[in-house]
């Protein structure tokens, strides 16, 4: 209601009506009526799609399956989030129902269409998905034939080598911690953001944004940490020798910062 407010105060013309969480629930249905039949008849007039499916779970503590969808539009691929479905039984079974319930309620998606077009299944490591008699991926080619590939998710298993890496290389663990003591260090606090701001300005350099904590968490974005890192490597430096004298953090941040072993990493 204070954004129509909002809008009201900047000269817009929003009218009298809706203007309220009824209106609001009226739109966002409304809405996602669209969104979930451009979707089914997305998938009703492609010949083949792929599923994607997740687990996790909500503030209840209830495990739900995420289900989303992949098929070609005009030749192009596209990705759908088709919807999220609770899981009754946490087995192979369970989760197969879930997601034959999303598939046949949000796009119409009957097991019979199901064999006539599903060709892929892309799910994470866990063995009740990527058990080789009984997971969910073994059933859904048990049920639709051998036309069906599974695939394990390509961001789970790039996680689990790098688990396997840090066996081999025990500096790995120690980078990965600089790292986020960095972004620690900035994302917290916006007086030293203003800081680094600063002394870049001094040297003449542009600063890259050193994000939340949770943007180092899978590989791909570890990367754009990195990235960021490489361009803020003298500022940050210079800022952490600035006040290392005040902070015994910032002193052991700045002498693996700049140690030869962290360089070569």
């Amino acid at each position: 209601e204070y954004l129509c407010q909002l809008q009201a105060k900047n000269g817009v013309n929003i009218g009298n009506n809706y203007q309220n969480t009824h209106g609001v629930q009226t739109f966002i249905e409304s809405i996602a009526h669209i969104q979930r039949s451009d979707t089914a008849m997305g998938l009703q007039q492609s010949r083949f799609f792929s599923l994607a499916a997740d687990g996790s779970t909500d503030h209840g503590v209830a495990e739900q399956e995420s289900v989303y969808v992949r098929y070609l539009v005009a030749g192009e691929p596209v990705n759908k989030f088709l919807g999220l479905q609770e899981v009754e039984h946490s087995t192979s079974d369970g989760v197969l129902a879930a997601i034959d319930t999303v598939l046949l309620q949000h796009a119409d998606i009957s097991l019979e269409t199901q064999k006539q077009k599903l060709v892929n299944v892309n799910l994470d490591g866990a063995a009740v998905n990527m058990g080789m008699y009984n997971g969910v991926g073994a059933l859904e080619k048990q049920r639709h034939g051998p036309q069906v590939t599974v695939t394990h998710c390509i961001n789970h298993n790039l996680e689990l080598a790098l688990l396997d890496l840090r066996k081999d290389e025990p500096y790995l663990a120690i980078f990965e911690k600089t790292i986020k003591g960095i972004f620690s260090f900035y994302h917290y606090s916006p007086k030293r953001g203003r800081e680094l701001a600063r002394v870049a300005a001094e040297l003449d350099q542009d600063l890259a944004h050193f994000g939340g904590i949770q943007q180092i968490r899978w590989v791909a974005s570890q990367r754009r940490a990195l990235q960021a890192l490489h361009k803020n490597y003298v500022a940050t430096c210079s800022h952490f020798e600035d006040i290392a004298s005040t902070s015994i953090k910032v002193k052991g941040l700045l002498q693996k910062l700049q140690s030869p072993k962290f360089l070569t990493f």
